[in-house]
């Protein structure tokens, strides 16, 4: 067989086991069918698969003999008996659409060179495999290193270089995106425990959110490390004024102001919750009542009647799972808070706690919802196409401002599909000449937008997404729609639905 086989397949098998650290059976097979268009016959084709994978450390999979006519492909067509010139055997000209991965710089989408003929596109390919396999390795390792956003860098880079978005750069993406996801819900549940003061049982849960995503900020920008130095900081400062509390007597009143410096530095530190004064350990406010939750758009909106403490007092909500957990969704003065994280489609059980003094009231919750009381999304569905994503509210303001795309996220979307397309508007979130780019908005808030390659005119629609039972599902119809015309990059633009 030709001699090029193995040098034109070994950066693909390179590229299939990165991530998976295996070589798939169907991605064995259509290494087989392009070494057979390269001329190989189907015994050869899988003895070179089978080798290369061996280079790489993985045992390729059993790939079946082709059925039908022997001589034949592994399309059908006849194999190594096109003559010099003739055409390749059609593919789908979908930009990006590469199963067979003949192609991974996208330079060759038609197919037409499957001998390598031409020596400069040879010698270009290994070359652009082995970039954004690289940059592939790097964001690995920068996510294995706790720091997801400068991982999040390394796959845009991937993508730029590769010209699309492969499927070893797509599953980088997930798992980059899925750590993300993950530092947000972690934020999530600091962010009560801050506004508590309750800085002793912040360190335990900061130090793993630095440990594991050190790069990603919450709120304000503040970012784990920075969280956790405050909280540490904080408990020493607690713990010289419970020293100076010891020495000036507990219970004469220059220690009990002191007791209070600490407490309000910390509240929850064991020195303070020890030698706290007996009044104060009693003063727990009355629990709210009538708890009721309604979904209001993409969002579940949870309302209370207030406590009859007098005085200033808080409320702590919590979502509850059917398994038993439980998530904090805020603390509030008020007497209402919207869970924007709520799962589409249902409407969970919460519990409100009261605060004042010294401690939390006993929970008050909501009812059990009604049996099929939910609104979920597929109640508006249309012959069953429509899913939970239809069911949230289309973003707004989508603008081209800086060279970044920008848009008002709706509540509860935390996911956003961005596709685009060169030569006319995307017919969905699937369609095969487009490409698409999920963002989540912790990561759009990072970024300051989403920033798009350089060629135009491009032509870009925004899905929505959810995650009903933890799977990622994609609006069948575009939320907005922006049509960026070949101007100079300072231009901005403003599109619509």
């Amino acid at each position: 067989g030709p001699p090029r086989a193995p040098e034109r397949l070994r950066p693909r098998v390179a590229a299939a086991v990165l991530v998976e650290d295996a070589l798939l059976p169907a991605e064995a097979a259509s290494l087989v069918a392009a070494a057979q268009a390269d001329g190989l016959d189907p015994a050869r084709a899988r003895a070179v698969v089978g080798a290369l994978a061996a280079e790489h450390g993985v045992t390729a999979p059993p790939v079946p003999a082709p059925t039908g006519n022997p001589a034949a492909g592994a399309d059908g067509s006849a194999g190594g008996d096109r003559a010099p010139g003739s055409a390749a055997p059609s593919r789908s000209p979908a930009h990006g659409d590469d199963p067979a991965g003949d192609d991974p710089a996208g330079d060759d989408p038609a197919g037409d060179d499957p001998a390598g003929d031409d020596p400069a596109e040879e010698a270009a390919h290994p070359a652009r495999v082995a970039d954004w396999t690289a940059a592939v390795s790097q964001a690995r390792a920068a996510l294995r290193a706790g720091r997801p956003v400068r991982a999040g860098e390394f796959v845009a880079t991937a993508r730029e270089l590769a010209g699309e978005t492969l499927p070893p750069i797509r599953a980088m993406d997930d798992e980059v995106e899925a750590a993300i996801r993950a530092a947000a819900e972690q934020w999530a549940a600091l962010e009560p425990l801050v506004a508590d003061a309750c800085y002793h049982a912040v360190i335990g849960l900061a130090r793993r959110l630095a440990v594991g995503a050190a790069d990603v900020p919450g709120p304000g920008g503040q970012l784990p490390g920075e969280l956790l130095s405050l909280a540490e900081s904080r408990c020493r400062a607690a713990e010289v004024l419970l020293a100076r509390a010891r020495d000036a007597g507990v219970d004469a009143p220059a220690g009990s102001r002191l007791i209070e410096q600490a407490a309000a530095l910390v509240s929850d530190h064991p020195g303070v919750l020890a030698r706290r004064r007996p009044a104060d350990a009693d003063a727990v406010a009355a629990p709210p009542t009538a708890v009721l939750a309604r979904r209001e758009g993409g969002s579940v909106v949870v309302r209370w009647q207030p406590s009859p403490t007098p005085g200033e007092v808080r409320y702590r909500v919590t979502r509850l799972a059917a398994d038993g957990s439980s998530r904090a969704v805020g603390v509030t003065t008020a007497t209402s808070l919207e869970d924007g994280g709520a799962p589409p489609g249902e409407i969970p059980a919460y519990a409100v706690t009261a605060g004042a003094g010294g401690g939390w009231s006993a929970a008050a919750r909501t009812p059990q919802p009604e049996p099929g009381g939910g609104s979920g999304p597929a109640a508006g569905a249309v012959g069953g196409t429509r899913n939970a994503a239809d069911a949230l509210a289309p973003p707004t303001g989508l603008c081209w401002v800086e060279g970044r795309l920008r848009w008002t996220w709706p509540a509860g979307c935390t996911e956003m599909m961005v596709v685009r397309r060169g030569n006319g508007p995307p017919t969905g979130a699937d369609d095969p000449q487009a490409q698409a780019q999920k963002v989540t908005n912790t990561r759009y808030e990072i970024d300051g937008g989403v920033a798009l390659p350089s060629s135009r005119p491009v032509h870009v629609a925004l899905f929505c997404c959810a995650r009903p039972g933890g799977a990622l599902v994609v609006a069948t119809s575009a939320g907005a729609r922006l049509a960026i015309p070949d101007a100079a990059p300072g231009s901005t633009a403003c599109g619509g639905p």
